[in-house]
């Protein structure tokens, strides 16, 4: 017979490799409020708590557990400006673009009552780019219980981008406008964008695409939408634009 000495405080009766030994119990192993009690090869073991926000995860060689830091999360899409229409009759979103992207999303939401157009201009330096010089097409189809059509028209050296659309809407209608603009800052390339609308003209619903081109190649800062009739955007338009990253 082998005598097996006694303990210290705390500790109770565990199995060793082949005989009973004495090991350390949760009470004197645990320290801390909030710690957890877990096994590893040799017996119970403390993980002090963690912290704030982190999460309980198995470590790289899969035998215990570990506090991790979770990254957050992240998107392709990255919000740079939100702006509010406020009665305006433009909106503008100077110094927006940088040589961080080459990609812009922008979404116009509205609730117009009165019948405008939107048209889409850039903007550098010395403010909106008005020359006559914005190229392009549009294609789309309207439709109502009476059926539909399409809609399909050139742009051509004028002064914006525009579905060519009235946009009349209600509470009960809102609409959407999405532009993409692409590599504004890039002085190699003429300056393209294509605006995607979607939403409700006086009797039809629509959903018109219209691209083109301001044929120049200089540097772009921002952008700016504006009514057809100098009417201020509702209360409840807004315009956000999102970098696009990759």
């Amino acid at each position: 017979l082998a005598r097996l000495a006694k303990g210290t405080a705390g500790q109770v009766l565990g199995q060793g490799a082949n005989d009973p030994a004495w090991v350390n119990g949760s009470s004197s192993t645990l320290t801390t409020q909030g710690d957890i009690l877990y096994r590893d090869g040799s017996g119970l073991q403390r993980l002090a708590k963690g912290t704030a926000g982190q999460h309980l995860l198995m470590n790289s060689g899969a035998n215990a557990p570990q506090w991790t830091t979770q990254a957050a999360a992240s998107s392709d899409y990255v919000k740079l400006a939100d702006v509010n229409g406020g009665g305006s009759a433009i909106l503008a979103l100077n110094n927006l673009f940088s040589s961080t992207y080459d990609t812009y999303k922008v979404i116009l939401t509205y609730r117009q009552t009165d019948k405008v157009k939107f048209g889409w201009r850039w903007r550098n330096s010395s403010g909106e780019v008005s020359a006559t010089s914005y190229y392009g097409a549009r294609l789309g189809v309207e439709a109502n219980s009476g059926g539909s059509s399409r809609i399909s028209s050139q742009i051509w050296g004028t002064s914006d981008i525009s579905t060519d659309q009235f946009a009349q809407s209600s509470n009960s209608r809102p609409a959407i406008i999405v532009g993409t603009f692409y590599k504004p800052t890039d002085t190699n390339n003429n300056k393209f964008m294509q605006l995607e609308h979607i939403g409700f003209n006086d009797s039809h619903y629509i959903w018109v695409v219209a691209a083109g081109e301001y044929a120049s190649t200089g540097a772009m800062t921002g952008i700016q939408v504006k009514t057809s009739t100098g009417n201020g955007f509702d209360a409840t338009s807004n315009i956000t634009a999102y970098g696009i990253k990759g």
